[in-house]
């Protein structure tokens, strides 16, 4: 099945996702997952990841290529 979601952590390790929240937590067996954000070019302030366990994952969109 296709994956909707790419979830790199600080090290470059990279788990695809279809619930990023859901799995990453499962992944490292918690139950509290903290939002990572990031300030937009106009100061506004973006979610971009989550914090789990200690891994920063920076949680990215997957597209599927059409031609």
């Amino acid at each position: 099945m296709y994956k909707k979601f790419i979830a790199i952590d600080q090290y470059g390790n990279k788990v695809f996702v279809n619930h990023p929240r859901k799995e990453l937590a499962e992944l490292h067996g918690v139950q509290h997952v903290e939002k990572v954000y990031r300030h937009g070019k106009n100061g506004v302030a973006i979610h971009i990841g989550y914090v789990v366990s200690g891994h920063w994952y920076e949680v990215l969109s997957l597209n599927p290529f059409k031609k």
